[in-house]
């Protein structure tokens, strides 16, 4: 008898525990569900048709590359330039990209890494960078993406002006952690030193809103931040 009440408690301890563990995991998909209905949410509003896709693709290339074509084969002196339509990237490339940036704000937790700018740009139409490093794809239109940092009280008209983007003068201890410092040059012209002065007010890495921020120390160097070097069509001609 004895036996046979312990056999009955240890299933119903089973049964409990088993029971329980299926709630946790209902839970945990139900949660999960939202989770992803909420990010689902959020992207919609990024999302577009294949219509407005190609009407853009098509403008772009009537009313830019069509009408350039002449003058950038006249001042590059290369009637065979073809200006750059698409640039593809791996997709564990942008996905190590957006971990190196989240990696970044846990790092530097006082700061708020908010976005990314994607800023459209060529390279010079040279051998070399200033810096000396060699140009592959001289004349050619890129795209490159910089982190950005949140400031508070800027333009209330234009929010993506809030968000300004940075490099970071990184310690030995962590190459991650540092003191931010905007790239100014990058900046849009509009209330441009208001902007500035609100982020190094807000940084405790300033004292003021210095723009002595170009100094290093043996201890500190700048942290390479920038995405760019994607596969760019139509490829560059090799003279």
């Amino acid at each position: 008898m004895k036996h046979l009440q312990r056999l009955s408690v240890s299933l119903f301890v089973l049964t409990m525990f088993l029971f329980s563990c299926d709630k946790k995991t209902s839970d945990v998909k139900q949660e999960s569900a939202r989770e992803i209905k909420v990010k689902d949410n959020a992207l919609e509003e990024h999302l577009i048709s294949v219509n407005q896709g190609t009407e853009m693709y098509h403008e772009f290339d009537e009313n830019r590359i069509k009408v350039l074509a002449k003058t950038l084969k006249d001042k590059y002196k290369n009637p065979d330039f073809n200006d750059t339509q698409f640039i593809w990237y791996a997709l564990e490339d942008l996905k190590a990209y957006i971990e190196y940036v989240e990696a970044i704000q846990k790092a530097n937790p006082k700061q708020d890494v908010s976005g990314l700018r994607i800023y459209l740009g060529a390279y010079p139409d040279s051998g070399k960078f200033k810096d000396g490093k060699k140009i592959k794809l001289p004349g050619q239109q890129t795209v490159f993406m910089v982190p950005t940092v949140a400031i508070e009280g800027g333009s209330k008209e234009y929010n993506a002006l809030n968000h300004l983007p940075f490099v970071i003068n990184s310690k030995a201890t962590n190459s991650l952690n540092g003191d931010f410092k905007i790239i100014d040059d990058l900046m849009n012209s509009t209330s441009k030193k208001e902007r500035l002065n609100l982020f190094y007010k807000k940084s405790q890495n300033f004292q003021t809103a210095g723009f002595n921020t170009n100094t290093f120390t043996g201890s500190t160097a700048e942290l390479k931040m920038i995405f760019n070097e994607g596969e760019m069509i139509p490829p560059p001609i090799n003279n």
